[in-house]
């Protein structure tokens, strides 16, 4: 009876070690599944939970930093010399985020919203006051003479009816840095309202971020991930729309899908889980009317977990780029670096480059002084928690840039053509500031990968170790066993022999 209870421990310890190197098979190739599954089934935006109460009024505090090119010499410009210009600033605005007009579909599979941005000047995080004076070029002006510039007639007719408008027009205009910012009545604005049919009336005011204050933007309709989690984020529609109608129908370049107008990708704000090196996302901005590519750059650490940093794909803004964004001859095309936007700014003659020109045509930095590009400062940059899509660093770093054409402009007569940078802003977040969502991240993130360090290699450990012990047990069992018998053997023999004399 007591070799038998013996054996049914050995057999209880071997099922056990087996089942225990089982388990770390398992965890070792299953747990991350795990983790994954518990992640997707957390992430996707459905109504009530936590994840979208978040994404609803994010917990973080965005800034926007702008800066301004004061032009230093701009009478020694049109005089025929290089124009020099001096960064000023940063402006900085705290920014508040609330997705409003929040409603689910049927099946929860799409959700629809629209942002709102609120601004708070913050002087004490700012270099300089809003009462500063800035002198940049007159892109109301430009912008005018910009629609006539197909017909030497009325080009030649514009510049007489500017030199006698009143107040008079200059190449280059000095306003205070609240009034370029968020606008002022600009008389060549107010004229063109007078004539201009209801549908392609201007804004009432000039500014570069006028209108964007404590304003709703259109509808976002955007994917849940409620059927699949790698659909998060990705926009269904804009202002009820698939398509623009901005760029060229180069149908031989873009083929059907007319990609330079198709809206597509996030809002750069949500990205899916299980982020990888090779991915290429896209993000669309209503503002320069296109969808922007990111490509994986480097990796880099936040609050001790590994991120993934995007930066613009290598053909944005550049000759690579889809040709559809350039008119029929590649007239209006823009130099390497800068991305012409004029026909969604209705026809002004702005375009964007990153700041300073980094990566751009070196003759940029040839024919205007003061720029010094730096990618520390000046590159676009994402970073991205892979495990589950979140951002935890955003740096959208962008140049608003006029092209000032000399040809046929009497204003112009004795300077050079030249592409003249007017502001450039960094919109985002340096780092998180919430300490409880940095806590729930980190848990998210390290904690399993914690747990599956220890985890598969304890269980094969202790499996193995048990299973050792238990096969020594039953190997001595079957020793003591086989001497019993022999024991045994023997007594019956010695028992016996007796009888048979």
């Amino acid at each position: 009876m007591k070799s038998q209870k013996k054996l049914l421990l050995i057999i209880w310890g071997l099922v056990s070690g087996v089942l225990l190197v089982i388990g770390g098979f398992l965890s070792c190739f299953l747990f991350s599944t795990l983790v994954n599954y518990i992640i997707e089934s957390k992430v996707a935006l459905l109504p009530g939970t936590e994840v979208s109460k978040a994404w609803m009024s994010p917990p973080l505090t965005p800034l926007l930093k702008i800066y301004y090119f004061n032009a230093t010499n701009a009478e020694e410009y049109l005089n025929g010399g290089k124009l020099r210009v001096e960064e000023v600033g940063p402006f900085v605005y705290e920014e508040k985020w609330v997705r409003e007009d929040v409603q689910w579909s049927e099946d929860d599979s799409e959700v629809s919203f629209r942002m709102r941005r609120t601004y708070h000047h913050r002087p004490d995080l700012s270099k300089g006051s809003l009462t500063d004076e800035v002198i940049l070029p007159n892109v109301p002006m430009f912008g005018m003479l910009g629609k006539f510039r197909t017909d030497p007639d009325l080009l030649a007719s514009s510049n007489s009816f500017l030199n006698s408008f009143d107040p008079p027009q200059s190449v280059f205009e000095k306003k205070t840095v609240g009034e370029v910012t968020w606008g002022y009545e600009h008389s060549l604005v107010t004229m063109a309202n007078l004539i201009l049919p209801e549908d392609q009336k201007l804004p009432k005011l000039f500014g570069y971020f006028y209108g964007k204050n404590n304003t709703e933007d259109k509808e976002f309709q955007i994917n849940t991930g409620k059927h699949d989690i790698l659909d998060l984020g990705s926009i269904v529609k804009y202002d009820n729309k698939t398509h623009l109608s901005a760029w060229y129908d180069d149908k031989e370049a873009a083929g059907d899908e007319k990609t330079c107008n198709r809206i597509h990708g996030t809002d750069g704000s949500l990205f899916p889980p299980h982020v990888t090196e090779n991915q290429i996302f896209y993000i669309f901005n209503k503002d320069i009317c296109r969808s922007l590519p990111i490509e994986y750059k480097e990796t880099v650490q936040h609050f001790g977990m590994d991120t993934l940093r995007f930066v613009p794909h290598r053909t944005a803004f550049t000759s690579q780029d889809s040709s559809c964004f350039c008119p029929p001859g590649n007239v209006g095309c823009a130099p390497e670096g800068m991305f012409n936007v004029s026909a969604c700014q209705g026809g002004a003659p702005m375009l964007l480059s990153w700041p300073h020109f980094y990566n751009g045509d070196t003759r940029l930095l040839q024919v205007v002084e003061g720029l010094k590009p730096d990618p520390d400062k000046h590159e676009f940059q994402i970073d991205i928690l892979p495990q589950i899509g979140v951002g935890l660093r955003a740096a959208i770093r962008m140049q608003i840039n006029i092209f000032l054409e000399t040809q046929g402009v009497t204003k112009l007569e004795n300077a050079t053509d030249a592409y003249v940078p007017i502001v450039w802003f960094e919109d985002g977040i340096e780092e998180l500031d919430d300490p409880e969502t940095i806590n729930l991240l980190r848990s998210a993130v390290l904690q399993p990968a914690l747990i599956h360090a220890i985890l598969y290699p304890t269980l094969f450990a202790v499996g193995f170790l048990v299973l050792l012990v238990s096969l020594g047990c039953l190997s001595k069992w079957r020793k003591d066993r086989n001497h019993d018998n022999q024991v045994l053997s023997s007594n019956i023999a010695m028992i016996s022999t007796p009888a048979k004399l």
